[in-house]
């Protein structure tokens, strides 16, 4: 049996991907909006996010980082400006 917070979890991350995939930019505050959680809630669900590309990353899989450049830039831009230098320091893991 499946941990129920671990579904919604799974849920609420997935959702996040695909409302980075819609738009070229997001602002957290729209973002938060669209997934009904806390400030604290998105910024941990982007900061496994972008440490997850960190290690896939760091696989070095043409498979796994075609579009890594991309995801990345998304990533970072939903983050609030005054967070970007810590973001930064995030992905370069």
């Amino acid at each position: 049996m499946i941990n129920t917070s671990f579904e919604q979890r799974t849920k609420r991350r997935n959702r996040l991907i695909g409302l980075l995939r819609s738009e070229e930019y997001w602002k957290t505050s729209d973002l938060r909006e669209q997934l009904g959680g806390s400030q604290q809630t998105l910024m941990r669900e982007l900061a496994e996010l972008i440490l997850s590309l960190a290690i896939m990353e760091s696989l070095k899989s043409q498979l796994l980082t075609s579009n890594l450049k991309t995801i990345k830039q998304k990533l970072f831009q939903a983050y609030p400006q005054e967070q970007h230098s810590a973001v930064s320091n995030i992905s370069a893991l």
